[in-house]
């Protein structure tokens, strides 16, 4: 009898220490704030070490993550306990998983995968949904099924949508800011960043972008580099200037950069460029260089030159 009942404490012991209660055989656990913090499993303690907004979350949120049972159209809970589930994330050995849609919680104020490099990669995911205001780190990375994505008013893309080979158009009108992202999109062709206010370090190296409205963005800096197939851009909202963009496009000849004051290190080896109106700029460092059809330049109110 007295084994019996050790034996029975013991289950219950063990069962309320475990660090993930929730759904492990649909793909995911659920776990709050508090008790993520407070856990002492060693893959639960590098997520917080890791995860970027945590502490921006109260203790009774919930945290989501993901696991190698994720199937194949997944729609993520959006409470757990009476409380919402705010946080998506995933254990540092998520798969490649079957997963081709994925429809995330209308709580979901973070979806940060962390170890992105691995998460959701070379995977058939053709479609994702995400809430408005969330923040995107870290996640979607070589995505190759991915053809087409509506994400409107978000907060954040963060290091996001890289090598995405099949990503053909991306409407993100309405979102705050991009940040590393849109990278190596090899087919990504048309982009809706209507609204957008800050671009930095994103749509590199994306070789079928011919054309995109960047004239509501306020800040562009070391973006739109490398895209060989872009003919005409005018970022006439960058009132503040333009930094490290729009070099090495081969095809871009038309430039509107009326408004623009600064320009700093951009439209370098741009070999199609044969006129540039600077009818704004103040100063101009180190800019349309290697330009070989270049042949006039007006710079009417320019006083610092490089």
């Amino acid at each position: 009898m007295k084994k019996s009942l050790c034996l029975i404490l013991a289950v219950m012991l063990l069962i309320c220490c475990m660090p993930l209660s929730g759904c492990g055989n649909q793909g995911y656990n659920l776990i709050s704030v508090k008790n993520l913090k407070a856990s002492e499993n060693e893959m639960l303690q590098k997520l917080v070490k890791e995860l970027s907004y945590l502490d921006e979350c109260s203790d009774e949120d919930f945290v989501c993550v993901l696991n190698e049972g994720l199937g194949d159209q997944t729609v993520l809970p959006s409470d757990a306990d009476g409380h919402p589930v705010v946080y998506v994330t995933a254990e540092d050995n998520f798969p490649n998983t079957k997963a081709t849609a994925i429809k995330f919680p209308d709580s979901a104020k973070f979806i940060d995968m962390v170890y992105g490099s691995s998460s959701f990669s070379d995977v058939s995911l053709t479609s994702v949904t995400v809430p408005e205001g969330c923040v995107i780190v870290n996640s979607f990375k070589s995505c190759e099924k991915l053809d087409g994505l509506k994400l409107n008013n978000l907060s954040n893309i963060d290091s996001s949508f890289i090598n995405c080979d099949e990503l053909k158009t991306a409407d993100l009108s309405g979102t705050s800011r991009l940040s590393g992202s849109f990278r190596e999109c090899k087919s990504l062709a048309s982009v809706k960043i209507d609204s957008v206010e800050t671009v930095e370090e994103s749509f590199v190296d994306c070789d079928s972008l011919s054309d995109v409205d960047v004239s509501d963005i306020t800040d562009i800096s070391e973006s739109f580099n490398e895209c060989d197939s872009l003919k005409s851009v005018a970022p006439t909202g960058c009132t503040n200037g333009v930094y490290g963009s729009f070099n090495n496009c081969a095809l871009l000849e038309d430039i509107d950069l009326t408004g623009v004051t600064r320009l700093s290190e951009s439209f370098v080896n741009c070999p199609s460029v044969k006129t540039a109106d600077l009818v704004d700029v103040e100063s101009t460092f180190y800019c349309f260089d290697d330009c070989e059809s270049l042949e006039t330049a007006s710079i009417p109110k320019v006083t610092e030159l490089q």
